[in-house]
């Protein structure tokens, strides 16, 4: 008889602990966030989607040297450059990133030499495709998201090193 009534008193014990506790948290304010109209705050350095940007007169930025490519852990890039008229250097022809396997890690754009950088990591979080193709980003849908990058958060990478030397040209 006294194990039952030990063994009462303790579940009453538990359940009034764990009521107190839902009282203590019902007055707080809430964490939940009412999502589309509420939107979170991202960090400084959050790595959205990658995206290619383009000089103010339209010329693409990146000067096709490969390193991205060479630098990525999940080998996600591919890039075909050929050489210009008119212009030192290459042009990337074709640009393309598998999001299927990226990690998002940031690499491929740290690593880009020009500055303003050539390749950044946007902060766009909305991404959504049907199917394995529509995570394949091409060299316009690239563009694109950088050119709304940079529209929404100024011209990036002259914030970085070398940016001196950027602004001053």
């Amino acid at each position: 008889m006294t194990a039952l009534a030990r063994e009462i008193a303790y579940g009453a014990k538990s359940l009034l602990q764990g009521l107190w506790i839902t009282i203590l948290h019902f007055f707080r304010p809430n964490t939940t966030l009412q999502y589309p109209r509420e939107r979170p705050v991202l960090a400084p350095r959050y790595r959205g989607l990658h995206g290619l940007t383009a000089a103010p007169d339209g010329d693409l930025t990146c000067i096709g040297c490969g390193s991205c490519a060479k630098v990525c852990p999940d080998q996600v890039i591919t890039m075909k450059a050929e050489k210009r008229e008119g212009h030192k250097g290459r042009y990337p022809v074709e640009f393309e990133i598998d999001l299927n396997s990226c990690c998002f890690c940031g690499l491929c754009a740290e690593v880009c030499p020009t500055a303003p950088k050539a390749l950044v990591l946007t902060k766009e979080y909305e991404f959504v495709a049907s199917d394995r193709a529509g995570l394949v980003l091409t060299r316009e849908i690239l563009l694109e998201n950088g050119r709304l990058e940079v529209e929404k958060h100024g011209y990036v990478g002259l914030k970085e090193e070398g940016a001196e030397e950027a602004q001053a040209a």
